[in-house]
């Protein structure tokens, strides 16, 4: 059963914006916000250095797994030095 959300962000609409780096992270088993959210934000993004990490069976808060955090590590290095 999905969760209700009280606030909104208009993460959607602001994506088209995006030039800067963009990291993406959802869980396939994300009960508050649909994995195919984050899918239409990333798709929105004009970005070019862009990343999209799906988590197998990962909820909305259980995503810092040993096969996610190397991936965020190494995004956060490719752009940290920058």
């Amino acid at each position: 059963m999905a969760q209700k959300i009280d606030n909104t962000w208009q993460s959607l609409d602001r994506a088209s914006a995006l030039q800067g780096p963009l990291l993406v992270m959802h869980g396939t088993k994300d009960a508050l916000i649909p994995i195919e959210m984050g899918r239409q934000i990333f798709a929105a993004a004009p970005s070019v250095q862009k990343q999209l990490i799906v988590a197998k069976r990962a909820g909305h808060t259980d995503l810092w797994r040993s096969t996610v955090l190397p991936r965020l590590w190494q995004f956060i290095d490719q752009f940290a030095l920058r």
